[in-house]
């Protein structure tokens, strides 16, 4: 069997500390089938081509993953599970669980690099400084997480929005979270105010999310990977990009390179610090 070249990155400390001779590597059940096509369009960017593991001499197993959860069709849905099954457990510490999404105005045109950055921007204000720290404790939020969910449309161009999760340790029914839901959305309009961007009162939805049904709010966000297509007209999403681009569609090529190069070292989703501590000790 040929050798492979083990790269440092989200490697087990264990795996590096072997020596070459100790480890071999073993065939995985999947792929990500290869072409020349395939090949070029990830040429400047790391992504996992197998999925391959790594076994010890001991017959210990590891997996050797490239970590990219925008562009890589096998790290991408690792890492968005990895987000819903925690937002999961979230919400089932949590008296009541509030889900938003978050936008902000752009064109036809813009780069995507300028809409992400002022997406961060904006919600570096939103959760930060003492007017945060007190809306937290005025409606009694114990934390949070984000996704970013990222969607391209010829009318619109761009359109990276945000999926927020606010857990809070209040027993919300809808129409005791409805004052919390349009405070949470007018402060994003001022945090994005703030950073010099225009959020629409029309783009932001609050929702209350029904424990009975909260996986489907969960599992919402793993259809944004480059393993899925939307099965619509035009380029809507990741998958779509990718399939098109290695059907040889120039626009969509050009397209993918750009998503490529604007998400590199952007963080995908985040939660609060200690998040699942804080929502145990609450209890």
């Amino acid at each position: 069997m040929p050798a492979i070249t083990l790269s440092p990155v989200h490697i087990s400390k264990d795996v590096r500390s072997l020596p070459p001779e100790a480890l071999r590597v073993r065939r995985p059940q999947w792929s990500v089938q290869q072409d020349a096509a395939l090949t070029a369009l990830y040429k400047n960017t790391r992504y996992c081509k197998s999925g391959m593991r790594v076994v010890s001499a001991a017959g210990e197993s590891y997996r050797v993953r490239c970590g990219n959860s925008w562009v890589c069709p096998t790290c991408t849905q690792i890492c968005l599970r990895r987000f819903a099954d925690k937002v999961q457990r979230c919400i089932e510490l949590s008296p009541s669980t509030l889900f938003a999404t978050f936008t902000l105005r752009h064109e036809a045109g813009q780069p995507l690099i300028t809409t992400l950055v002022g997406l961060k921007a904006s919600m570096k204000r939103f959760t930060s400084g003492r007017g945060w720290v007190k809306f937290r404790e005025t409606h009694n939020i114990g934390g949070y997480g984000w996704v970013i969910e990222l969607t391209y449309s010829e009318e619109v161009g761009w359109h990276p929005h945000l999926h927020l999760y606010f857990f809070s340790g209040n027993d919300f029914d809808k129409v005791s979270a409805l004052p919390v839901s349009n405070a949470l959305a007018e402060r994003w309009i001022a945090s994005a105010a703030s950073a010099g961007i225009e959020a629409a009162s029309t783009g932001q939805n609050v929702r209350l999310i029904d424990p009975a049904t909260s996986r489907q709010s969960t599992r919402y966000v793993m259809k944004d990977s480059p393993r899925f297509t939307s099965n619509q007209s035009g380029f809507h999403c990741a998958g779509d990009l990718l399939a098109a681009a290695r059907a040889g569609e120039v626009e969509a090529v050009e397209l993918w390179d750009e998503f490529q190069r604007a998400t590199r070292g952007q963080r995908r989703y985040q939660f609060s610090n200690s998040l699942e501590d804080k929502l145990r000790s609450a209890q």
